[in-house]
């Protein structure tokens, strides 16, 4: 007797339309946002200014915020988002405008004018003083309503996400500011969403070994790895471009955009852990089906830091060798 197999359940069906959905979301909106995220930088190198950098971190870190906000209400904290994204995204303006003077070089002289009373020193700390006393305030004006853990998850909101983001300002005047600082930006850039889009794919078609299940359990080895050879071989395309022409780039440029792949992985992973600690899929409120800004900044959260610390160790004549 011929044995009819049995239909699909429809659970499976509408699980495998799902994803083919936001998978080919992804393959839309990646492109997209890498394009446009890297049209504003290539502005920045043409103009000689850095406003689309300055524009482009000041808006991540505020909607990244957001989101993260979001989620700790969802565990029970009552964040002050109302306080954190603005501090956030003054201190990004502030720090640019200090540094660069981005809104100057953009024809915007008034508004570098109003955030330089904020100096590159003493304005954070202004900043964070401010915000410390309202967060008080709110505690002792409004009993019962904050408690100290509730400021205390605002304050930490802030330091993961502000802290990592402010550092791109930090690489490109430490680490020479002509056409070889840019490429840092680049390297991380490229580095990061190349190896978060392939190691996706990969996990999705051919993925067998779960890398963290408890954390992420569609996360797998074989997209981690073709990942990170995907995002370094990326990221030293990206430095190929962004150098004068006729550099070829050596070995430290492979080693500085695998670790910034890496890096960017776990970074992947530390935002997972925040998702599965708030019992939700992704952080999206703009991108359904995308995973919101903080899942796309996430790799940055740590491959920043990295990078930095490479950089500040001794890499930076490794990485930049045999440029004139």
């Amino acid at each position: 007797m011929t044995r009819i197999p049995s239909p699909p359940a429809p659970g499976d069906a509408a699980d495998r339309g799902g994803r083919r959905r936001t998978i080919a979301v992804r393959l839309v909106l990646g492109p997209c946002l890498g394009g446009g995220a890297a049209a504003l930088l290539a502005w920045d190198h043409v103009a000689h200014h850095r406003l689309g950098m300055t524009l482009l971190i000041a808006a991540a870190t505020g909607f990244a915020l957001r989101e993260l906000a979001a989620l700790a209400r969802g565990r029970g904290f009552h964040v002050s988002g109302g306080l954190a994204v603005p501090l956030a995204v003054l201190l990004i303006l502030s720090q640019a405008a200090n540094r660069f003077r981005v809104f100057g070089a953009a024809g915007l002289q008034p508004i570098d004018d109003l955030l330089g009373i904020l100096d590159a020193q003493a304005g954070p700390l202004l900043l964070w003083c401010a915000a410390g006393v309202a967060l008080l305030a709110g505690l002792v004006l409004a009993p019962g309503r904050r408690t100290p853990a509730d400021l205390g998850m605002t304050a930490l909101g802030v330091l993961y996400v502000w802290g990592p983001m402010a550092l791109f300002f930090e690489l490109m005047p430490r680490y020479r500011p002509d056409e070889a600082g840019t490429a840092v930006v680049w390297i991380l850039v490229a580095s990061n969403k190349v190896s978060d889009s392939a190691a996706y794919l990969a996990g999705t078609f051919f993925g067998r070994h779960p890398m963290a299940p408890r954390v992420s359990p569609k996360k797998t080895w074989e997209g981690a790895v073709v990942g990170l050879v995907a995002g370094s071989a990326a990221g030293v395309g990206a430095m190929a471009l962004a150098m004068p022409a006729g550099w070829v780039p050596g070995a430290g440029a492979v080693v500085f955009s695998s670790l910034c792949a890496a890096a960017g992985q776990l970074g992947d992973l530390a935002e997972s852990a925040v998702k599965r600690w708030a019992d939700v899929k992704d952080s999206a409120f703009l991108l359904p089906q995308f995973g919101g800004v903080l899942d796309m900044i996430d790799g940055f959260l740590v491959s920043v830091p990295v990078a930095y610390l490479f950089l500040r160790c001794g890499g930076e004549a490794w990485l930049f060798a045999g440029v004139p």
